[in-house]
């Protein structure tokens, strides 16, 4: 076995490299990906045309050489293709873990091939943009647009990659494909991670690529990368605990601003243009006070399962942010999410025995929420005899607990948080499945 083959996850990444480049490269692809990404795509094509080949060197990192046509990668990198196979393979996230039940034994070739079929089409993808590897100068001082660049690249090599029939991966449908490309694209960024610790920069990005990839495992459909939610980058924000001044964020970082946090009402602030075009921003606040703590520190010490599951309370209080194909009621499905997470403090607060006084600001936050409600309803043109009907039991069931509390109800707090919480919710996701599914 020649020496270069010594570490066999290095080996398999750049095993048929020349064939895979001009997979890349291959002008039918131009057709099949969205048609957002086709001059992309032809771009692309236009830098992989040629004969190129694949040298390794003994060192770190990489560099593509459009002048010689050659891509050389030190021996190091194998440290990426281990750290990236480590994270993938043991993931207990069950849509991986069903996508390496069909790879079976292949499983190791298989997502090195993806991860080197992905790698060449992001790295072409800079090389027109003017950040390929021979032109990568000073932009660490404008890594504003770097940033907007590095999604560009992020979605348009991940919709290449997808499109571009990877041998090893014909046993999965586009779905699960997809899935694992941005799966690999999340597990080699942190590979290039040498502490826990990351850049402001790189902390945004991975957290708003795992906020996609939690969206894509949640939805049953394939994503579509041509979609608008795709295209522009999301921005993703804890404004409680991360700001622009935290240039580097670590564990210490994130342990020390959670003691003290900045004054922010939101734990996680949320910006991205929805399907009808609009840029908007949502706030969230988690029922539980330590998730977000919990949330940014598993970002930085790369614990790929610990970020999903903390993820997961945000796409069920909001459900717009799963991605459907059917037509959306984006303004409903946000309103019923407010209605959620205005209840779950209630209740939290109240089994945390918070005065009936406290409670009863929080019962009038629940009525504001659950007002709003109903106009996006209104307003939208949803109401019916039945949704009306409903979202008055919804409006009774706030009332009485108002009542309750403000007369001072011995023993009333508790249980009658409680049956509100679990009525009021009851109302709101059936005015939400009336609305979606009207027949």
């Amino acid at each position: 076995m020649p020496p270069e083959f010594e570490d066999p996850l290095l080996a398999e990444f750049i095993r048929d490299s020349a064939e895979r480049i001009a997979r890349v490269g291959n002008r039918k692809l131009i057709a099949d990906v969205p048609k957002h990404f086709r001059p992309v795509a032809e771009s692309v094509a236009r830098q992989c045309a040629g004969i190129w080949s694949l040298e390794l060197y003994d060192g770190d990192g990489f560099k593509v050489s459009t002048a010689l046509q050659v891509i050389t990668i030190g021996r190091g990198f194998a440290n990426q293709c281990r750290r990236v196979a480590e994270m993938l393979t043991s993931s207990s996230n069950p849509e991986l873990k069903a996508i390496f039940r069909k790879l079976a034994a292949n499983s190791p070739a298989a997502l090195m091939s993806a991860f080197a079929h992905y790698f060449v089409a992001h790295e072409f993808v800079h090389v027109e943009q003017g950040l390929g590897s021979d032109q990568y100068q000073d932009s660490d001082h404008y890594m504003s647009v770097v940033t907007e660049a590095d999604h560009v690249a992020d979605v348009a090599g991940l919709a290449i990659a997808a499109n571009a029939a990877i041998p090893e991966l014909e046993a999965l449908d586009q779905r699960q494909c997809i899935l694992l490309l941005v799966a690999i694209h999340i597990a080699s960024m942190h590979s290039f991670q040498t502490a826990a610790a990351l850049d402001l920069h790189a902390f945004r990005r991975l957290l708003s690529w795992y906020l996609h990839f939690a969206r894509l495992t949640k939805a049953h459909e394939c994503p579509d990368l041509g979609a608008l939610g795709f295209v522009r980058p999301w921005v993703v924000a804890l404004p409680r605990l991360i700001a622009d001044l935290d240039r580097e964020i670590t564990c210490e970082s994130i342990a020390a601003r959670a003691a003290n946090p900045y004054l922010a009402s939101s734990d996680m602030v949320i910006a991205y243009h929805h399907e009808d075009g609009l840029f908007r921003i949502h706030r969230a606040a988690l029922t539980d006070p330590r998730r977000v703590e919990r949330l940014a520190t598993a970002v930085v010490n790369a614990q790929f399962d610990d970020v999903r599951a903390e993820l997961e309370e945000l796409l069920v209080n909001n459900p717009a942010l799963v991605p459907r194909r059917e037509r959306r009621y984006l303004g409903v499905e946000w309103a019923a999410g407010g209605v959620v997470d205005s209840l779950e403090r209630l209740a939290d607060q109240s089994a945390a025995g918070a005065t009936d006084a406290s409670l009863s600001l929080l019962v009038e936050e629940a009525a504001d929420e659950f007002a709003r409600f109903r106009s996006t309803i209104i307003i939208g043109g949803h109401s019916s005899k039945d949704i009306e009907t409903l979202l008055d039991y919804g409006d009774a069931s706030l009332a009485q607990l108002r009542a309750n509390l403000d007369g001072g109800v011995e023993g009333a707090s508790v249980p009658a948080i409680g049956a509100a919480r679990r009525r009021v919710i009851s109302a709101v996701d059936q005015v939400v499945l009336r609305v979606l599914s009207p027949n």
